[in-house]
C-alpha cells in the first residue's frame, strides 16, 4: 500500500476593501481568488530518512527544513487516511 502524500496548491490573491471611516478597516469586506495555471504539486513518499532540496533563489533555512522533517515524521507515524475530493 502506498503511504505517500500528494498536495496540489495554487497561488492565491487577496484584496481588502478598506472603509474610509472611523469604524475600522475591512468595513466593506474583501476579495480572494486562486490562479489555476501556476499550480505546485508536492509529493511526499515514506523513507527511512528525509531530505529536502530547495533550489529556490531564497531557500529555506536549516531550522525550517528541520521543522518540515518533524512534521512529516508525525504525519507518517499516523494511520493512513484516504480523502476524496
Amino acid at each position: 500500500m502506498n503511504r505517500g502524500i500528494k498536495i496540489k496548491t495554487y497561488p492565491r490573491l487577496h484584496l481588502s476593501l478598506i472603509g474610509m471611516n472611523d469604524k475600522g478597516y475591512r468595513v466593506n469586506g474583501g476579495l480572494g481568488f486562486s490562479i489555476d495555471t501556476l499550480s505546485l504539486t508536492l509529493t511526499i513518499l515514506p523513507s527511512n530518512f528525509f531530505t529536502c532540496i530547495d533550489k529556490r533563489l531564497v531557500p529555506l533555512k536549516n531550522d525550517e527544513i528541520e521543522r518540515i522533517k518533524i512534521m512529516l515524521e508525525i504525519i507518517f507515524s499516523k494511520p493512513v487516511v484516504h480523502l476524496e475530493n
